[in-house]
């Protein structure tokens, strides 16, 4: 038997059959691992708008979500009786591929190296009324002050959508006001972090991979290393053949 250390369960939320629960916690039992049950919930009709969505979607997303939870965590209940060691997590999260992926390896590297996850986001309320006015659902009667507010929450929202998926609390949770070459190196000071992990921004298949020029403004301030993670549909140009045979 293979010595796993951590098993992901993906439990289906729309059955009451769990195939998949059973052959994990058999896998968890015999090998000693740890086992987590993982739900990955989104519904289209609670999905919102991306400046109007109401405290009454966000609350039925909200209300969802913890309902899945509790399901998870009368089903990791019986097992934790049995001595495996059993959590639950709850992702609101689109496609369902993508979310595993994302969830199975968001906190691989502080895992490997026994380090603290924190998040970061900024927001520039000089950008808001560029950005909010392109928008037909803005009204351009608005405050520039009123279009500044709107276009935070929204910020401020969604990236607390995504510590609370990965279970990050409000102390390694970090949402700042500012430009995030300014603001990011100056977090990672207070917090004497060792690396950076940002994404790396294309525009398209056809275009090139580049690395964006808040990444590279950022590069120039941090005092730490900067991993960038390239999307997941890239590959290289390079020809590995060639590269083997330049160095043989």
């Amino acid at each position: 038997m293979a010595n796993f250390s951590k098993i992901l369960c993906i439990v289906d939320p729309t059955s009451d059959i769990q195939p998949a629960l059973q052959r994990a916690a058999w896998l968890a039992g015999h090998s000693g691992a740890s086992l987590e049950l993982f739900i990955c919930y989104y519904n289209e009709y609670l999905r919102g708008d991306q400046f109007l969505d109401s405290r009454s979607f966000q609350r039925t997303r909200e209300e969802a979500i913890a309902a899945h939870k509790n399901r998870l965590e009368k089903m990791a209940q019986p097992l934790r009786e049995k001595g495996l060691k059993v959590r639950t997590s709850v992702v609101w999260e689109h496609p369902l591929y993508e979310a595993v992926v994302r969830h199975a390896t968001s906190e691989s590297l502080a895992k490997l190296t026994g380090a603290e996850v924190h998040a970061f986001h900024s927001f520039d309320p000089r950008l808001a009324f560029p950005v909010a006015t392109a928008n037909a659902y803005i009204p351009v009667l608005l405050e520039v002050e009123g279009i500044g507010e709107i276009v935070r929450t929204e910020h401020e929202k969604r990236f607390a959508a995504i510590t609370q998926s990965h279970e990050l609390d409000a102390e390694r949770s970090h949402f700042v006001s500012g430009f995030a070459h300014e603001e990011l190196p100056a977090l990672a000071k207070t917090l004497r972090a060792s690396v950076v992990v940002m994404g790396a921004i294309a525009r398209n298949r056809l275009k090139r991979l580049f690395i964006g020029a808040t990444a590279e403004r950022t590069l120039e301030e941090l005092p730490c290393d900067l991993l960038i993670v390239k999307p997941d549909w890239y590959y290289a140009p390079i020809e590995t053949d060639e590269v083997d045979a330049n160095h043989r």
